[in-house]
């Protein structure tokens, strides 16, 4: 039934989530850990829920969100009322509450995983707001690093030897592919970058994930202690022109992270559907 709807209506990004996350879960997973821009315009975390309620049930469904679930954009895409900030705000913060995240009064979260020697902490990189209608970028403020300063002094952190720190936006510019620059960042970086890197080596964090940017590359930043991880679009894939993927990372003995791509039935348009579809 998905591949016939599929074949109907193929840039339907629903469908292509539904897909994606079928393969997500045949992995089996311990933890589901998503990095942002869970919804186009901060609707449907409904479908998120339901494609992972397992993991939701137990725990283990662990998100932080983006600058399309939390900031507004100048055309809307639909006919329906258009959101607020303070409106998609609270559908942010109400599936947080129903995946089980205790959120802190700056945004940020903290989830231990002592049996996995793992403790992971989200931070909100649009805590600090929307500056201007038509900027996207984003911040993660003193306060949140206060926050993340306060559990690096915990046992918790202190005694896991892996400390994961998630966030939306991306740390630093990252390229296309091999021989292409990056990507313009007006209006999409994050401006606390050098602060943010600062604080992550200061409290010895392991793993820094994050997503924005629609490119999948793993590298540890020149000056930097931690591993950086970048994840594309689950539904749209690797800006590069790679297809979908999403990072599965093994916490044993020997950590390793592997870059897991998506592999689909080709599907071909409909007459109503154009090629550039």
């Amino acid at each position: 039934e998905l591949q016939s709807m599929l074949q109907a209506t193929p840039i339907n990004t629903n469908l292509r989530l539904i897909r994606a996350a079928k393969m997500v879960v045949s992995a089996r997973p311990d933890v589901i850990l998503m990095t942002g821009d869970l919804t186009d315009n901060g609707e449907g975390y409904e479908l998120l829920e339901t494609l992972f309620e397992p993991w939701k049930k137990t725990g283990r469904l662990l998100a932080v969100p983006g600058n399309h679930d939390l900031y507004l954009f100048p055309f809307g895409g639909s006919v329906r009322p258009k959101p607020t900030h303070d409106s998609k705000r609270k559908s942010w913060q109400a599936f947080a509450g129903r995946i089980g995240l205790e959120l802190d009064e700056t945004g940020a979260w903290v989830k231990e995983f002592p049996e996995r020697d793992t403790i992971i902490v989200g931070l909100d990189s649009c805590a600090l707001g929307q500056s201007r209608f038509m900027l996207h970028s984003g911040a993660i403020g003193e306060a949140q690093l206060n926050f993340l300063r306060g559990v690096a002094r915990t046992s918790g952190w202190q005694n896991a030897k892996n400390r994961i720190v998630a966030m939306h936006h991306h740390l630093m510019p990252l390229p296309l592919g091999v021989g292409k620059s990056a990507p313009t960042e007006i209006g999409m970086r994050l401006d606390d970058a050098p602060e943010v890197a600062a604080v992550l080596n200061q409290v010895e964090a392991t793993f820094v994930l994050h997503g924005h940017r629609h490119i999948s590359e793993a590298r540890q930043p020149a000056g930097c202690n931690f591993q950086l991880l970048s994840a594309p679009s689950l539904t749209l894939g690797c800006r590069s022109g790679d297809v979908p993927s999403y990072w599965r990372i093994d916490l044993g003995s020997q950590i390793q992270w592997q870059r897991v791509r998506l592999s689909f039935p080709s599907i071909t348009p409909s007459a109503d559907e154009s090629p550039s579809s």
